[in-house]
């Protein structure tokens, strides 16, 4: 979808690396200013959804908000195996699969993360109405990310170009 302005490779990179750098510093420092203060938020959620889903097995949305809540608790295991339930029961939500994409990544295992955040991203292009936390700009981001992590820099600026271009 994007193009590359007529930028040279090595700009295009140091635009990417940039970008990946500047924005994961940003995120960052929000998240970790706010973990240690939502934590019992964050528990209380947690329950409150695992009760209602004893009741409620099927409801594949409630699934992907307990797995959401697990992620920000770097639970991430147990965030994999409630994004796979919710998936189990609707297999076209995009946010699910960038979920699992970042429990990847978290974990360190680069493969599956690219595998379910470019599901996302084929899901996303299809898609009508993206879910809120899925949008194209986001999981090009993490792609980005990711192979920027990997060493694959030309891959790296290629989906950093991408998720500026929305």
């Amino acid at each position: 979808m994007g193009t590359s302005l007529g930028l040279g490779r090595a700009t295009r990179i140091a635009i990417a690396v940039l970008a990946v750098a500047l924005i994961g510093t940003i995120g960052y420092v929000a998240w970790d200013m706010s973990s240690d203060s939502t934590s019992s938020v964050l528990d209380f959620e947690s329950e409150r959804f695992e009760e209602y889903l004893a009741d409620n097995p099927e409801n594949s949305q409630a699934w992907l908000e307990l797995a959401n809540l697990s992620l920000q608790q770097r639970e991430y295991d147990k965030a994999i195996s409630e994004y796979e339930e919710s998936l189990a029961l609707d297999d076209e939500q995009p946010a699910a699969l960038m979920g699992l994409g970042l429990a990847y990544m978290k974990k360190e295992q680069p493969d599956l993360a690219v595998y379910f955040l470019s599901e996302a991203v084929a899901l996303s292009e299809n898609d009508d109405v993206l879910q809120a936390g899925a949008s194209l700009p986001t999981l090009h981001y993490y792609l980005g990310k990711i192979y920027l992590e990997t060493g694959d820099l030309d891959l790296a600026a290629a989906e950093v170009e991408e998720s500026l271009w929305y």
